[in-house]
């Protein structure tokens, strides 16, 4: 699932609780059997993905969390190696707003499968 937010939106607790339900509908529509297993739900540490109203949606989505060290430096190391590849894919090119951006990163995921 990819999801764009305007450019100088904040995620807030309240849309990243609607993420997540977004996120199990994709894949309950995907794969049906995978909800039967345990998801693990991977997240840093920010206050709206450690707020009350996420940690329900999380608990309600059926998804178990994948702690992340709370004072990790590094980035984790899903994000180091995605956002390596997407670096690479994009270097030299010069986009001209935030439209075309959004549709060359979504070229990037879709064929990173």
């Amino acid at each position: 699932m990819i999801e764009y937010l305007d450019r100088g939106a904040t995620v807030t607790d309240v849309l990243y609780a609607e993420q997540i339900n977004k996120i199990r509908y994709e894949i309950r529509k995907k794969q049906r059997s995978k909800l039967a297993k345990i998801v693990l739900f991977h997240q840093d540490n920010a206050s709206a993905q450690k707020s009350a109203v996420a940690m329900a949606a999380i608990r309600d989505a059926g998804f178990e969390i994948l702690e992340h060290p709370p004072y990790a430096l590094d980035p984790a190391s899903s994000d180091f190696y995605l956002f390596l590849r997407l670096k690479e894919y994009v270097k030299g090119q010069r986009f001209e707003d935030d439209t075309v951006v959004g549709r060359c990163s979504t070229e990037f995921f879709r064929c990173s499968r």
